[in-house]
């Protein structure tokens, strides 16, 4: 897979603005972009392999990429950029600045707005602390924007517009938003199929969201429809990316989205709600409670799953409210789930770093038992022969939890741990009175 700045080719710059402080006439070539990208991403992948740690990370940063000279970079040199360059640094501040300054320069720069809607987007949860027009308004101005310029198909195909699919949920879930959401979708997937060489990012992250584009009510033929234009494209942008021999951040990125939107899309409830189906199967391969080997074990009861992983940070971080949901409806008919799949490394707590479980289910079993004990983890734990981020019950990250009623059908599939105990109680204990089930006594 070419890399994205190779293939798209930076704007030249012809004019300057004097009124513009961080307009120059020269532009930075391509291939200095390029050479400070692969020399970030060396570090980075030596860090993937446990050989190199955060700080080495940020040293790579301040080596190569924070020496950019921001102030000339092409609104699609920023776009070709990884997210993860903006993450150290003044990689963030630099690029709003040169972002604000080109779209003053040229308010309708295409890969200027998109990038500065994704940005924008993006820097809260990637911890810029200093004050940006993030609000909701910003953002989807600058999407509107980008959605009405008569070039947005150039991004699509060039896959530059691969992050326009997330930055609609700037449009919120009200039905106003919903059905922008809706337009935007029908548009982009109208593009996607008008052209012969779209590249298959915007199909892929279109995909990777489905269940997202699930509740823009959207009919079942047109969900059918759009399915059937797109899967065939993110098939492909798979096949290709998993042909590379050494592939980049961005391609493994890739591999990871394409896989989960096939999973999807392909899914029992690929079109349809999936609450108030029947739950999907679960292969057990290991469970840390005997009388756990299929879901099937657990008809008659309230089951909350959580999927998690042991080196996912929000995970460890749940732990305090998982266990206090477990001791909350201990000895009743809600059941908690712990549900994680084979990693080839296992993290723990207090331990040093991460231990390499590869090709060894065996040791990765024994390590979560010793986790369950270190943690005082009060539930269940079982593996998977289905990864912990498991399409069929749309996990796009986690921890995931699901909540899944007596007769085992999906009642919700959008708790979460970040909600704290009572938001989460409320939700279960309301399954509970539907079935006429006994509800824990409220604590004094």
């Amino acid at each position: 897979m070419a890399s994205r700045l190779t293939v798209r080719r930076a704007i030249a710059f012809t004019t300057c603005i004097l009124a513009a402080p961080l307009c120059v006439a020269q532009p930075v070539a391509d291939e200095t972009v390029e050479q400070a990208w692969a020399e970030f991403e060396s570090v980075w992948q030596s860090l993937r392999a446990d050989e190199a740690t955060w700080d080495d990370l940020r040293a790579a940063y301040d080596a190569s990429i924070e020496t950019l000279p921001f102030e000339r970079l092409s609104a699609e040199q920023l776009s070709g950029l990884s997210r993860m360059t903006f993450q150290f640094g003044n990689g963030m501040e630099r690029s709003l600045a040169r972002l604000h300054a080109i779209i003053e320069s040229d308010p309708d720069d295409l890969h200027g707005n998109l990038k500065l809607a994704d940005l924008l987007f993006w820097a809260g949860p990637l911890g810029y602390d200093k004050p940006v027009d993030d609000s909701r308004e910003r953002i989807t101005a600058l999407i509107d924007r980008v959605l009405s310029h008569p070039d947005l198909i150039r991004t699509i195909e060039d896959g530059s517009a691969g992050m326009l699919p997330t930055l609609l949920m700037a449009y919120g879930t009200e039905p106003e938003g919903l059905d922008a959401r809706r337009r935007a979708i029908e548009q982009l997937v109208g593009l996607i199929e008008a052209s012969d060489s779209a590249d298959g990012s915007v199909a892929v992250e279109i995909g990777a969201r489905w269940s997202d584009v699930k509740k823009t009510v959207l009919s079942e033929d047109q969900l059918v429809a759009i399915r059937a234009t797109l899967l065939p494209r993110i098939q492909a942008a798979l096949h290709e990316a998993e042909a590379e021999p050494s592939p980049d951040v961005d391609t493994l990125n890739l591999i990871s989205s394409a896989t989960s939107a096939i999973g999807m899309m392909t899914s029992a409830a690929a079109t349809r709600d999936l609450v108030g189906s029947a739950a999907p199967d679960l292969s057990i391969a290991w469970s840390s409670d005997d009388s756990i080997s299929s879901l099937a074990d657990l008809r008659g009861r309230v089951v909350l799953l959580e999927f998690w992983v042991t080196g996912c940070g929000h995970c460890i971080a749940a732990l305090s409210t998982m266990r206090a949901l477990a001791e909350r409806y201990e000895g009743g008919d809600v059941v908690i789930v712990g549900v994680t799949s084979l990693q080839g490394r296992h993290f723990e707590p207090g331990t040093d770093g991460p231990a390499d479980s590869r090709d060894d289910p065996a040791l990765e079993y024994e390590l979560m038992e010793r986790f369950i004990a270190s943690q005082d983890v009060t539930w269940p734990v079982v593996f998977t022969e289905e990864s912990a981020w498991n399409p069929a019950y749309e996990v796009r990250g986690t921890p995931h939890m699901t909540l899944i009623d007596p007769e085992g059908n999906i009642a919700a599939n959008d708790l979460h741990p970040r909600l704290g105990v009572e938001a989460n109680s409320s939700r279960i204990d309301a399954v509970l009175e539907a079935f006429e089930l006994p509800r824990p006594k409220p604590e004094k």
